[in-house]
């Protein structure tokens, strides 16, 4: 028993691109994102967070990353940070430059 029926056949996702290529790449055959439509939503202010507002926004930090802090290739990334519109971009941000990501929790304590 299917629990819905698909009528068109679900569109080819590649398995030879990163997680951040995927996302931020306008992909031949995958369905096209209307440009008024938010890719994200700042949740203090309801604020619409482009497509090209979040392309710009990560691959600015991956630059950063780059040249600021020489963060590259096996790096590992350390995130500490509550819900936000830019957690996202971080993380693409350092995955793009081939680095490890991990994550704590911003309300984690010590003891």
């Amino acid at each position: 028993m299917t629990l819905f029926q698909v009528d068109t056949p679900l569109p080819h996702i590649p398995d030879n691109l990163t997680i951040p290529q995927f996302m931020l790449r306008e992909i031949h055959g995958r369905p096209v994102r209307p440009r008024d439509s938010p890719f994200f939503i700042e949740d203090a202010t309801g604020r619409g967070i482009t497509y090209e507002e979040v392309h710009h926004r990560t691959y600015s930090l991956a630059n950063a990353l780059s040249l600021r802090w020489n963060v590259g290739l096996n790096d590992v990334v350390c995130i500490l940070s509550p819900n936000h519109v830019d957690y996202m971009p971080a993380v693409w941000a350092a995955q793009i430059l081939g680095a490890i990501i991990t994550q704590v929790y911003s309300r984690s304590s010590a003891g």
